[in-house]
C-alpha cells in the first residue's frame, strides 16, 4: 500500500468513529487514567478524516517487535504548521496535558484494531534506538 491507500483508509476509519479510542479522545480527557497517555489536539480530533485527506503529513513505517502479533507502526508527521503539536501527553491519574507530541501513530492492535495516538519524535528515536522499532521505511 501507498501513502494515499493508508490515507484513504484511515479516513475512512476515522469517519466510522473506529480510528479514535476514547483513551486519546480529547473528548475524555476529564477522565483519569491510571497509565500515561497521549490525547490527539482538540482542533485536529474532529478533522481526523479531512486531515488524512489533504496529505499535508509524511509517512514512515516500523516493526513494533514489543508487538510481533501486529507489529505495523506507522509514524505520520504534519507537514503543516496548524497541527504541529498534533497531540499532549498525559500523566497517570491526570486530566491535564503535560507534555507535547509533535508525531501521530497509528498501529493496528490485536483488540483494539487500527487506532491513532500521538508521540515525541525523541521516544521514536530512543525507541529505534534500543531496537523496539526496526525497520524503518518512508512510504510515500
Amino acid at each position: 500500500m501507498n501513502k494515499d491507500d493508508y490515507a484513504q483508509l484511515w479516513a475512512q476509519l476515522a469517519r466510522d468513529g473506529e480510528l479514535l479510542t476514547d483513551k486519546h479522545d480529547p473528548n475524555d480527557l476529564i477522565t483519569p487514567r491510571s497509565k500515561t497517555r497521549s490525547i490527539i489536539a482538540a482542533e485536529l480530533a474532529p478533522v481526523l478524516p479531512g486531515f488524512f485527506q489533504s496529505g499535508l503529513f509524511t509517512l514512515a513505517h516500523y516493526e513494533n517487535r514489543q508487538y510481533p502479533r501486529t507489529p505495523d507502526y506507522f509514524e505520520i508527521t504534519p507537514t503543516t504548521s496548524e497541527f504541529s503539536v498534533p497531540a499532549s501527553g498525559v500523566p497517570p491519574f491526570a486530566t491535564t496535558p503535560t507534555s507535547q507530541c509533535d508525531r501521530l501513530i497509528i498501529v493496528s492492535g490485536e483488540s483494539q484494531g487500527w487506532h491513532i495516538y500521538g508521540e515525541s519524535s525523541a521516544k521514536i528515536q530512543q525507541r529505534l534506538a534500543c531496537g523496539d522499532l526496526t525497520n524503518p521505511i518512508s512510504i510515500s
